[in-house]
C-alpha cells in the first residue's frame, strides 16, 4: 500500500512550472496536468481546492474575506485577489487540500490530505486520534467504509489514507435540486463578521423532505449509539481556533462524548444497494458533546439545504 500512496502523492506535491499555470489551477482555468495522466478506465480522481477558486475571485468581498481568515492572511481588510494568489505562489502552497482517488476496480477509495490546510483544523483532527477513532468505529459497525491503511506522514505535510470503495447513491443525486438562498444564521453573520449572503445549497423537494430529514437524524442518532460502545482516543472539543468571538454559541456544558461527523452535506451520505445509508467521505470526525454535535448537525442542514431541524428534539432522543 506504500507504493501505491507514493504513485499518487505527485497529485498533491508536484506544482506546475509556470505562474500563469499556477494561477490558471487556482482560479479553474484548468486542471492540473497529472490528473489526465493518472486518470483511467475505473479510476476517478476528484480534488478539493485549498481555496475554492469563487473565493480567491471575490477575495475582497466581506464573505471572501471571512473564507480567507488563515494565518497567512492575517490583514483580511487588505485581502484581494492578486494578492491571495501571489501569497499561494510565494508559500509554494499546494492547489488541493485534498484528493480522492477511487479505484472502482480494486475496490478501494484513496485520500491523500494537505495538513496545511490549517483554516479551521490542525492536524490533530485530521491525524493519529482521527484514524483510530475510524478504526474503533469499524470494529463495531459498517457505518463507515472500513479504514485499510492509513500513513501519518506519507510526505511532508500529506497525510493518506485508503478506504473500502461503497457502491452508492449520494441523497444530494437522489433526492436534491441544487438552489440558493440568503443565509443570515451562519455563525459569522450572527456574529457580525460578515452580512448576509447568498449560498447555494441542495435544495430537496417537498415530497422528500421528510424522508431526508428523517434519515439525517436517524444516522446521528445511530452515531451516538455507536460512540456509547467504542473507545474514543480522546476528548477534543469541536471547537475552532479562528472562533473566539462566537465560542460560546457551542458551549454547552454536556460532560456526554460522542463521534461527530463534521460535514453533514447530502453528497456525503450514500443510499446503497442494500438500501442502507452510510457515509463515504468521513474527512473530518472529531470527539465533542452531543449538545454541540446536534448543534452542528442542524446548522449543516440550515446553511446547505432547506432541512430545518430543532437540535433539542434530537437530543431528546439520545439514550
Amino acid at each position: 500500500m506504500d507504493q501505491l500512496i507514493k504513485q499518487y502523492l505527485p497529485l498533491l506535491t508536484m506544482r506546475e512550472q509556470h505562474d500563469d499555470d499556477h494561477k490558471d489551477i487556482l482560479l479553474k482555468n484548468k486542471p492540473h496536468s497529472l490528473i489526465d495522466d493518472y486518470s483511467d478506465d475505473g479510476i476517478e480522481i476528484h480534488t478539493t481546492p485549498y481555496i475554492d477558486s469563487h473565493i480567491i475571485c471575490n477575495a475582497s468581498s466581506d464573505a471572501g474575506k471571512w473564507k480567507l481568515r488563515q494565518p497567512f492572511f492575517k490583514n483580511i481588510n487588505r485581502i484581494n485577489t492578486g494578492n491571495v494568489l501571489s501569497k499561494m505562489n510565494e508559500l509554494n502552497h499546494p492547489y488541493y487540500k485534498r484528493i480522492t482517488i477511487i479505484d472502482r476496480n480494486q475496490k478501494h477509495v484513496i485520500k491523500l490530505y494537505s495538513t496545511e490546510h490549517r483554516k479551521n483544523y490542525a492536524i490533530g483532527f485530521q491525524g493519529d486520534q482521527w484514524a483510530e477513532n475510524i478504526r474503533n468505529i469499524n470494529k463495531h459497525s459498517d457505518f463507515l467504509p472500513h479504514l485499510y491503511y492509513y500513513n501519518n506522514a506519507a510526505a511532508d505535510h500529506i497525510h493518506a489514507a485508503v478506504f473500502e470503495f461503497i457502491d452508492g447513491v449520494s441523497l444530494a443525486e437522489k433526492y436534491a435540486e441544487y438552489d440558493k438562498k440568503i443565509e443570515y444564521h451562519h455563525p459569522g453573520v450572527e456574529a457580525g463578521d460578515i452580512e448576509p449572503y447568498y449560498a447555494k445549497i441542495s435544495a430537496v423537494g417537498l415530497n422528500h423532505l421528510i424522508k431526508v430529514k428523517r434519515v439525517v437524524c436517524d444516522m446521528f442518532l445511530q452515531l451516538w449509539e455507536i460512540s456509547t460502545r467504542v473507545t474514543l482516543t480522546d476528548k477534543i472539543y469541536q471547537r475552532l481556533d479562528n472562533e473566539p468571538r462566537w465560542v460560546d454559541m457551542w458551549s454547552s456544558g454536556d460532560d456526554r462524548r460522542m463521534i461527530n461527523v463534521d460535514d453533514w452535506r447530502l453528497e456525503n451520505i450514500l443510499e446503497t444497494t442494500s438500501n442502507r445509508y452510510r457515509f463515504h467521505k468521513p474527512d473530518r470526525m472529531v470527539v465533542t458533546d452531543p449538545t454541540n454535535a446536534a448543534t452542528r448537525l442542524a446548522a449543516d442542514l440550515r446553511n446547505q439545504t432547506n432541512i430545518h431541524i430543532d437540535p433539542s428534539r434530537i437530543l431528546d432522543a439520545l439514550k
